[in-house]
């Protein structure tokens, strides 16, 4: 049976966040994961940065219960859908796939994905962390509000200056009215950090410029990205 090109690339991607993972941080380094989702990742930065404090968002209420009751005791686990606001908003639980869910309907590939909207509240980063608690390293999933996310981190990232993974692909980022330019300025022209491809940073490669950026976006070359210092 021929395997969808996008799980072979999603298993190429965990693979290369772990390594960018184990490459950029200590045993004590603090991380955030965004979107965690089964803890999959979650399971990785326990390993990597055992002596770290690290934060775990999954808003889904099933994940979110399981994710509490298994690391509850090794990692700060909540159920607030991080964005660039504080309040309460819908969420679109994709019940056939939630790895699709998110703020936004983004674009399935399948049609007939059950679809239930539930009421999640929101914050900022910014606004969650503790004072003076420094971040690392930041892997982020979310469907397309990745934007949203890294506005509401705003100064967490121009204070501490974390590595970050993060996903960016036609079909969801554009959802949320997203352009690569709009993404390339903040991260880069804002913030100065240099963004590139996982495998590219792992080999000690050159970032991306902005037409580069464009063109991995536009041409549907990757849908994983990473920023660093």
């Amino acid at each position: 049976m021929k395997v969808p090109l996008n799980i072979n690339k999603n298993i190429t991607y965990d693979r290369q966040t772990v390594k960018v993972l184990q490459k950029s941080t200590r045993a004590d380094s603090n991380c955030i994961d965004v979107g965690c989702h089964k803890g999959e990742f979650l399971d990785s930065v326990l390993k990597t940065c055992p002596d770290g404090k690290h934060f775990a968002f999954e808003p889904l209420p099933a994940l979110f219960d399981d994710l509490k009751q298994k690391y509850g005791q090794s990692a700060t686990v909540t159920d607030i859908c991080l964005s660039d606001t504080s309040g309460e908003t819908t969420f679109q639980y994709v019940k056939s796939n939630p790895a699709y869910s998110g703020i936004l309907r983004r674009k399935y590939d399948r049609s007939s994905e059950k679809v239930e909207p539930i009421k999640v509240q929101t914050d900022t980063l910014d606004r969650i962390l503790p004072e003076d608690h420094p971040v690392d390293f930041i892997k982020m999933d979310v469907e397309g509000a990745e934007y949203r996310v890294l506005t509401g981190a705003r100064k967490t990232i121009e204070k501490y200056r974390p590595v970050i993974v993060f996903e960016f692909g036609l079909g969801a980022a554009d959802i949320y009215g997203v352009t690569p330019t709009m993404m390339y300025k903040l991260l880069h022209g804002e913030l100065n950090m240099k963004i590139g491809l996982m495998r590219d940073y792992l080999k000690g490669r050159q970032p991306m410029n902005e037409q580069t950026f464009k063109k991995h976006f536009y041409q549907r070359l990757d849908f994983y990205f990473m920023a660093w210092p």
